[in-house]
């Protein structure tokens, strides 16, 4: 689409912001600091500043405008920051976590930024925030979101089969038979679904790991169930063997019968579970 030079809505854009030179990241914050209804991933650069320029034709945002002025003359963290945002709908949630944050503890302009995506939500509110610390700030978004998942690396063990988020689905409606009244109202989709009940309610973390072994141990011995090549055996144990099976189980992230398992099948995997 050609763009006329004499276009009246871009002429008074560049006539109320004559030193803007940048993109799409400073638009989404002009819009949202203006509150204007505007699609800022369908709509060009062009029609974005026509509708920005529409706005202030019609309304008086003094007030915005000021912010606006003071933010394309402060400098800005780089972009590449905010690299640590990935896409997965776990990640973001927690992300989501933190632009609530925000909004609780920092004096944050902004309207109608529901229709931003979560990274670009994020990059509005840091660039809004009254601190020098940003970079600091978002450093250590990237970090506490980085220790959370490496925390939680345990529901790794659901990526390789989707009958695992199924097994779990079932085994939180069976302990959890009132689950509309209770945190565990969610059902399970997929991984991505587990993930983020387990990130949303990793204060209880204990029993969350609690329930991860019931849903091992439930998937577990429906499998061996379904194989006819595995036989549910009842063995003594010292306490001694006891407790080293459940070392070994907590140290891998498997279970106690995967544990016996390994070692009773090949003895060679004795050495392995060793190392």
């Amino acid at each position: 689409m050609t763009i006329s030079t004499n276009d009246f809505l871009l002429r008074k854009f560049n006539e109320t912001f004559p030193s803007f030179n940048g993109g799409m990241r400073e638009l989404r914050f002009m819009v949202g600091t203006l509150g204007i209804d505007s699609d800022t991933y369908q709509n060009p650069l062009f029609e974005v500043k026509r509708q920005i320029a529409t706005h202030l034709q019609l309304n008086k945002s003094v007030g915005e405008q000021l912010v606006i002025y003071r933010y394309l003359r402060e400098s800005k963290i780089d972009i590449d920051a905010f690299d640590f945002i990935g896409e997965s709908r776990s990640q973001l949630s927690l992300i989501e976590e933190q632009i609530f944050i925000l909004l609780q503890h920092f004096n944050v302009r902004g309207y109608l930024v529901s229709k931003f995506q979560t990274k670009e939500k994020f990059i509005f509110f840091i660039d809004g925030i009254s601190t020098t610390d940003k970079e600091m700030y978002v450093s250590g978004v990237a970090k506490e979101v980085s220790r959370i998942v490496r925390e939680m690396n345990y529901l790794d063990w659901f990526n390789d089969d989707p009958d695992k988020v199924v097994a779990a689905d079932y085994n939180f409606r069976k302990r959890y038979p009132n689950a509309s009244a209770s945190p565990y109202f969610e059902r399970f989709g997929d991984v991505e679904d587990i993930r983020i009940f387990y990130y949303k309610n990793r204060a209880n973390a204990a029993q969350l790991r609690l329930d991860f072994k019931s849903t091992q141990s439930y998937f577990n011995n429906r499998r061996a169930r379904e194989n006819p090549d595995k036989k549910q055996r009842n063995f003594s144990l010292s306490i001694a063997a006891n407790r080293n099976i459940n070392k070994l189980a907590n140290d891998r992230g498997i279970t106690r019968s995967a544990v016996v398992d390994m070692v009773f099948k090949d003895l060679k995997n004795w050495h392995k579970l060793q190392d």
